[in-house]
């Protein structure tokens, strides 16, 4: 009799205890969902404006240039967010350079066809870059061209496109894809980020730290930009025309005064919990 109490009492002892296991676990594991546990969210954040390239001779000069203020490759406080259907973001970049490089930060929302950056002014001969049925997209000349990588919704990944006069590489978290043999016209005034244009092929999800340069890169400044992670500042400061962190503003911190014009866009600090540091 006494052991069938003491084996009665550890049931339920058992069942209470296993319960109280039961719901913590339920508990941390939507903690960890929601990224409590993500040490990317401890990690200093960088306010708007904290680095920027400083320009004592004025806008488009390259005399005595630098970067002030703190520039430690801190994660960004902000990025934009574009809502796949109306917001997008105007800027009036332009160049006279026929070799260039793109480089961006993303994180898409959706597999649907969408583009993070374009320069429609190219006409017959633009560069878009953007993903369609979830790979990566070079639209080069009117159409995708086919051979790029496949991403995933949800992840944050790292966008380079280089462009030296003749061949047009592109590098997904610095892996290099290409090159593609093809005819691009210099950079042109206006493009725009979070869309084809002011009416198609809207971005779904996140963009930042948006840099333009009138060179191509080589691969191992391609490598050394990745590595930097979303909050790095760019390679070739004489080089530069157009840097937008997109942290809480769409304006150009490279020192060329290209700030851009933003349309129906959030700028979120909720973003951190699918970006992993390279």
């Amino acid at each position: 009799m006494q052991k069938n109490k003491r084996m009665q009492a550890a049931m339920e002892s058992l069942l209470t205890y296993g319960w109280a296991i039961l719901i913590m676990a339920v508990v941390l594991g939507i903690l960890y969902s929601l990224g409590v546990f993500n040490s990317v969210n401890f990690a200093p954040r960088a306010p708007p404006g904290s680095c920027a390239v400083s320009r004592s001779g004025g806008p488009g000069t390259t005399n005595f240039i630098n970067l002030q203020g703190t520039c430690l490759n801190e994660m960004p406080k902000y990025v934009a967010q574009f809502n796949g259907a109306s917001s997008y973001i105007t800027t009036p970049i332009s160049g006279s350079s026929s070799s260039f490089t793109v480089s961006l930060w993303f994180e898409a929302k959706s597999s649907a066809e969408q583009f993070f950056f374009s320069n429609g002014a190219f006409a017959s001969h633009f560069i878009a870059m953007g993903i369609a049925s979830g790979y990566m997209c070079n639209d080069a000349s009117g159409s995708c061209i086919a051979g790029q990588p496949a991403v995933s919704t949800g992840i944050w990944y790292n966008y380079i496109i280089t462009y030296n006069g003749v061949a047009l590489n592109s590098y997904l978290n610095s892996v290099p894809s290409g090159p593609i043999t093809t005819t691009l016209s210099p950079l042109a005034t206006g493009a725009y980020i979070g869309a084809f244009s002011p009416s198609t092929f809207f971005t779904n999800g996140y963009v930042a730290d948006v840099q333009i340069y009138n060179t191509s890169l080589s691969q191992q400044e391609v490598v050394a930009l990745y590595q930097e992670g979303i909050g790095g500042a760019p390679q070739r400061l004489n080089n530069i025309v157009g840097w937008w962190p997109l942290n809480n503003n769409p304006n150009d911190y490279s020192g060329n005064l290209n700030n851009g014009q933003s349309t129906n866009v959030v700028y979120t600090a909720g973003w951190t919990n699918s970006y992993t540091p390279p």
